[in-house]
């Protein structure tokens, strides 16, 4: 994980959540209710690595847990992101985030396993996320 964390808000937040209790009632609430269905959530693990390159450090901070499925194992990737304005690009982000993940686990020689990303927004105004795919009509 980072070893620094200049927003205030980022390190609060990453510190709350180090609590394995407090972490799974946080994406009990937050994970989507079909996704709740497919993990294991009392087997939640926290990962001491992080998939952030350099650059994204100056944006995210992430907390990576690993979980069970009903299928397989896998690894949620909460990236704690506190802007107080709407970002349409920062699916970007986490697309960069998610290869850095994956070479990651191929450069350790390790089994690949799946990440999901969990962008958590707190903004005032409203945001309707902006999914890659709506950026191409083809």
């Amino acid at each position: 994980m980072p070893a620094k964390i200049s927003n205030v808000h980022d390190k609060f937040l990453k510190e709350l959540l180090a609590d394995r209790e407090v972490a799974i009632d946080f994406l009990k609430e937050l994970l989507p209710a079909d996704l709740l269905k497919e993990i294991k959530p009392e087997t939640l693990q926290p990962e001491q690595t992080s998939y952030l390159s350099a650059e994204l450090e100056e944006s995210f901070a992430d907390i990576v847990w690993r979980v069970d499925t009903h299928t397989e194992p896998a690894k949620i990737c909460l990236l704690l992101e506190h802007k107080s304005y709407k970002d349409p690009k920062v699916v970007f982000q986490i697309l960069e985030y998610l290869a850095l993940g994956y070479r990651q686990q191929s450069k350790a020689g390790k089994t690949i396993e799946l990440i999901i990303p969990v962008l958590y927004y707190h903004g005032k105004a409203a945001w309707n996320f902006k999914s890659f795919e709506s950026y191409f009509k083809v």
